[in-house]
């Protein structure tokens, strides 16, 4: 029992350790799943492997390149609405000091003001840029992994049919 419960922990902290690799991996073969049968039934018109593969990723990129294209629209119309944002900021930061002044609380906007750092706002941003160069580095591997694991779906049943010697076999 306890050698059991030893395994359990190692695969558990291998798993954890190789996350990185994993999920992208699992999201890839999600997403090959997915268009499994989009890809077979193109099969079947008689489209060839290569370019019904070559379609779904297209399709894909294509999903992809719209997704990019709204969060980019949301993006700018978060920095268009920034002075909105830190006009009502101003505000409120206002009716605070005010109401702490109210309640007998000895505060400057001085005070306040000393808490926001500009740089955290630069480490912020800093942050944000390397969050998505590591997103588009994943999306690669993953749209990668997804052509080849799609390219070999194709062929995939003639190997089984190939290991089992049975021209009857049927998956």
């Amino acid at each position: 029992m306890l050698i059991n419960l030893a395994a359990f922990v190692v695969v558990v902290a291998g798993i954890m350790s190789a996350k990185s690799i994993i999920i992208p991996f699992l999201l890839a073969a999600f997403l090959a799943i997915i268009c499994a049968p989009p890809l077979y039934w193109l099969r079947t018109k008689g489209v060839p492997s290569f370019v019904s593969t070559l379609l779904l990723v297209l399709l894909i990129i294509a999903l992809e390149t719209a997704l990019a294209g709204l969060i980019s629209s949301s993006m700018a119309e978060f920095s268009r609405s920034i002075p909105l944002y830190q006009e009502r900021l101003t505000v409120m930061l206002k009716d605070l000091i005010h109401w702490a002044e109210s309640h007998g609380v000895d505060v400057t906007e001085q005070i306040i003001m000393d808490q926001f750092d500009p740089g955290k706002l630069m480490r912020i941003v800093a942050g944000m840029l390397n969050n998505l160069l590591s997103v588009l580095t994943n999306t690669f591997m993953i749209m990668l992994t997804f052509i080849f694991i799609l390219l070999e779906a194709t062929g995939f049943p003639d190997k089984l049919r190939a290991m089992n010697d049975d021209r009857n076999f049927s998956l």
